[in-house]
Order: structure tokens, then C-alpha cells, then sequence
């Protein structure tokens, strides 16, 4: 009966995948680990998507809270995508299990100023942009062909080499992909049935890559998300792992201990003179750009009026095109899975980073090869991160069996 319990997780959540892709929702589904002999439950509506997830939440066995916290947030989701209005503290609760609060105003000043230093060496300003010669360092130029090449051989080379080298009896393919799509999201990681993982890279002329973006965005999307799907896919074939928890979905509190650790990847692997100044410049600023827009998206869905977020944005991040800061508040404000998933960058960097400082590298690289090995849910991430200084981590017990 147990795992009659768990295997409907796979098929539910499959049917529900499927629904969306017909009627043009959101991708629930991210990474599916799953065997491909799994069904798929037929579903004409999301009411009935939301009663079976419903079913599902309330006859889970006990002993998988990792699966409980990520149905009662499919269920909020649900709600959201029906129609219903939830309050944002509420609704974020819900999905990720965050506080509603700001990043510091003290540490967004900080990495602000920790960014303009960059810039200062080489002669640039923040304030007027990136423009002349000296810019050159910072912004690439790459087009077609060549931009794709660029991204890939970043791929395969030294993330690729760097995420054997932290877990080296786990190997991987990767398929890649590239689109011109009307969003301003530069790289996705995700899997489908059966499928080996897929990175994806977004070519809109709108978005330009920063020099640094294919180093970082490399070791984000291969040393941080595949590796450790590519885990977990090893722990289900080898049945260490049931496959409902390799059917991985972004309205979730698992996306904290996912993002935490693809944006503190680079920190761990490299110190900060080892990194160029265009890949440490664009690691800051992309961390600075989170940390900003997480207080806008707080003020917006709190009711302040939206004149006056734009105007922090636009004092805030001069370098930002206008249609790009107009896209990212509409996403987060008006799309649901935006809404609760893009809240998860500014506080889990912030939380990992911590961590990486408390403990040191070996620490959060224990930390890491935790979330390897098996799902922790937010509270267990919590617990793993504060103690990642002291011998006890990794202490955590494992939920998966």
C-alpha cells in the first residue's frame, strides 16, 4: 500500500504535467527522474487535478514530509491557477515555506557597493553604464553560432570537470537547447521522462550575456542542478530512492536547498582570485540584482504602489533595460509559479552564503553532498546550514526510505 501511495504521486503529477501542456499553463513538472513506465492519470480540469492532489496529501504515509510540503504547495498552486486571490505572506507560506521579509537594506548596500569596486578598477561606472572599451571586459558581444558555441564549451569543460570532481562516481549526458523566447530568463536545467537532463538557453537579442553569464551559468546549471538530479536519478534506479521524490516541480520549498546551492557553487569551488574580474563582477551583480528585486517583489505584493518600486528598481539597477524590469515584476506578481518561486533566489543565497562563511567551504561541501544523497525538506536544510561548522552535519536522518 505504500508504495501504491507513492507510485500515484508519479502518475498524478504526470497527468497534471500533461493538462497543462494542452491547455498552455506553466511547466509543473522540472526534473522527472522517474522510470518512464510510470502512467500518466487523464485529467480534462485542474479541479480535478486539485482533488486527487488533495487525495493524495491526505493519505500519504507518514515518514515523507519532503512529499508533504511539496502537495500543500501544488494545492496552493492550484488554487492560484483556478482564480483564487491568497494574500502573499500567506501564499508564500504555503509554497515555499519563507517568511514574507526583506533582505537587509544594510546587505543589499554592501553588495552594491561591492560592485561598483569591481567596476571602479577598470574605470567604469555604474551609474552611466557599461559603455567603450573598457566595457568590453563585462558585456559579451557574442552572437549566433558563436554564442552558442561560447555557452556550450563553458559546459563542457570546466563545469562539467568540476562537478566529477565533487561527486566522481556520477557521470551524465546533457542535451542542449536554445530558443529566442519573449521571457528574460538566460538558462534552465530540467529533465523529461526517460530523457537525459537538458540545459536551455535563451538567444533573445533583448537580454545581452554578460561576459562572466557562461562560466556562471555553467556551473549554476550543471555543477549545481544536474549534478545533484543525476544523484538522485542513480539513488532511483538503484531503488535507494522511491521516484515520486525524483518528480521535481519549482512552486515548492525544495527549490530552496536547489537554488541555495547552485548560486553558492562557484564560491565553494573557486576563491575570488582565482575568478576573472568579468565572472566575479557578473557573480556579484547578478547576486546584488536578486537581493533588489526580492525587496520589489515584496513591496508590490504587499500593496506598495508600483511608481514608486519602479523607481527604487530604476535607481537601483541602472544597467536594466526598462522592458526587462517591467517583465520581471509582472512575472512575479501576476504569474503564480513566478510569484512564489522567484522569492527563493535572494533568501537562500543568503542563507547559503552564511553558511559557506561560518563553516568554510568543507562545511557547506557537506552540506552539499547531504542534498546529494538524499531530499531534505526546508526545515532539515535549515538544521543542515546551521551546523555545517561543526561535526555534526550531516546528522540530519534520512527520510527517503
Amino acid at each position: 500500500m505504500l508504495s501504491d501511495a507513492l507510485d500515484a504521486v508519479v502518475s498524478v503529477y504526470r497527468g497534471w504535467h500533461d493538462l497543462e501542456s494542452r491547455i498552455g499553463g506553466p511547466r509543473i513538472i522540472d526534473f522527472d527522474l522517474a522510470p518512464s513506465a510510470f502512467p500518466i492519470q487523464p485529467f480534462e480540469s485542474r479541479i480535478q487535478v486539485f482533488a486527487a492532489v488533495e487525495k493524495l496529501a491526505i493519505g500519504l504515509p507518514g515518514g515523507h514530509a519532503f512529499l508533504r510540503d511539496r502537495l500543500e504547495a501544488s494545492l496552493a498552486l492550484l488554487r492560484a491557477l483556478m482564480g483564487q486571490h491568497i494574500p502573499f505572506a500567506r501564499y508564500l507560506s504555503q509554497t515555499m515555506r519563507l517568511d514574507a521579509v526583506p533582505i537587509p537594506a544594510k546587505v543589499i548596500t554592501e553588495q552594491s557597493i561591492l560592485v561598483r569596486q569591481i567596476l571602479d578598477r577598470a574605470k567604469l561606472d555604474f551609474e552611466r553604464g557599461l559603455r567603450g572599451r573598457a566595457a568590453e571586459r563585462f558585456v559579451s558581444t557574442k552572437t549566433g553560432g558563436e554564442l552558442r558555441s561560447w555557452l556550450i564549451a563553458a559546459v563542457e569543460g570546466d563545469a562539467t570537470r568540476a562537478a566529477r570532481l565533487l561527486v566522481p562516481e556520477t557521470d551524465f549526458e546533457l542535451t542542449f537547447e536554445f530558443a529566442a523566447s519573449p521571457g528574460f530568463w538566460k538558462a534552465w536545467a530540467n529533465a523529461d521522462a526517460g530523457q537525459r537532463s537538458r540545459v536551455s538557453y535563451n538567444l533573445t537579442p533583448r537580454t545581452p550575456y554578460l561576459r562572466g553569464d557562461a562560466f556562471l551559468l555553467a556551473h549554476h546549471e550543471v555543477t549545481g542542478h544536474v549534478l545533484q538530479m543525476e544523484c538522485w536519478r542513480k539513488l532511483i534506479a538503484g531503488g535507494h530512492l522511491h521516484p515520486a521524490y525524483g518528480v521535481t516541480v519549482v512552486h515548492s520549498s525544495e527549490q530552496f536547498q536547489f537554488e541555495g546551492a547552485a548560486q553558492t557553487i562557484t564560491d565553494l569551488i573557486y576563491d575570488n582570485g582565482e575568478l576573472d574580474d568579468d565572472v566575479l563582477w557578473a557573480r556579484e551583480y547578478r547576486r546584488y540584482g536578486s537581493y533588489v528585486y526580492q525587496r520589489a517583489h515584496l513591496d508590490l505584493n504587499t500593496g506598495r504602489n508600483v511608481a514608486e518600486v519602479m523607481d527604487y528598481l530604476r535607481a537601483s539597477l541602472p544597467l536594466e533595460e526598462q522592458s526587462a524590469i517591467e517583465a520581471e515584476l509582472r512575472g512575479r506578481c501576476l504569474d503564480p509559479v513566478l510569484r512564489a518561486y522567484q522569492f527563493v533566489y535572494a533568501a537562500s543565497d543568503m542563507k547559503f552564503g552564511a553558511a559557506l562563511r561560518a563553516g568554510g567551504k568543507a562545511g557547506l561541501l557537506r552540506v552539499l553532498k547531504a542534498f546529494f544523497k538524499a531530499p531534505h525538506t526546508l526545515d532539515q536544510v535549515t538544521q543542515l546550514l546551521e551546523t555545517c561548522s561543526s561535526s555534526s552535519c550531516g546528522a540530519v536522518p534520512d527520510i527517503t526510505r
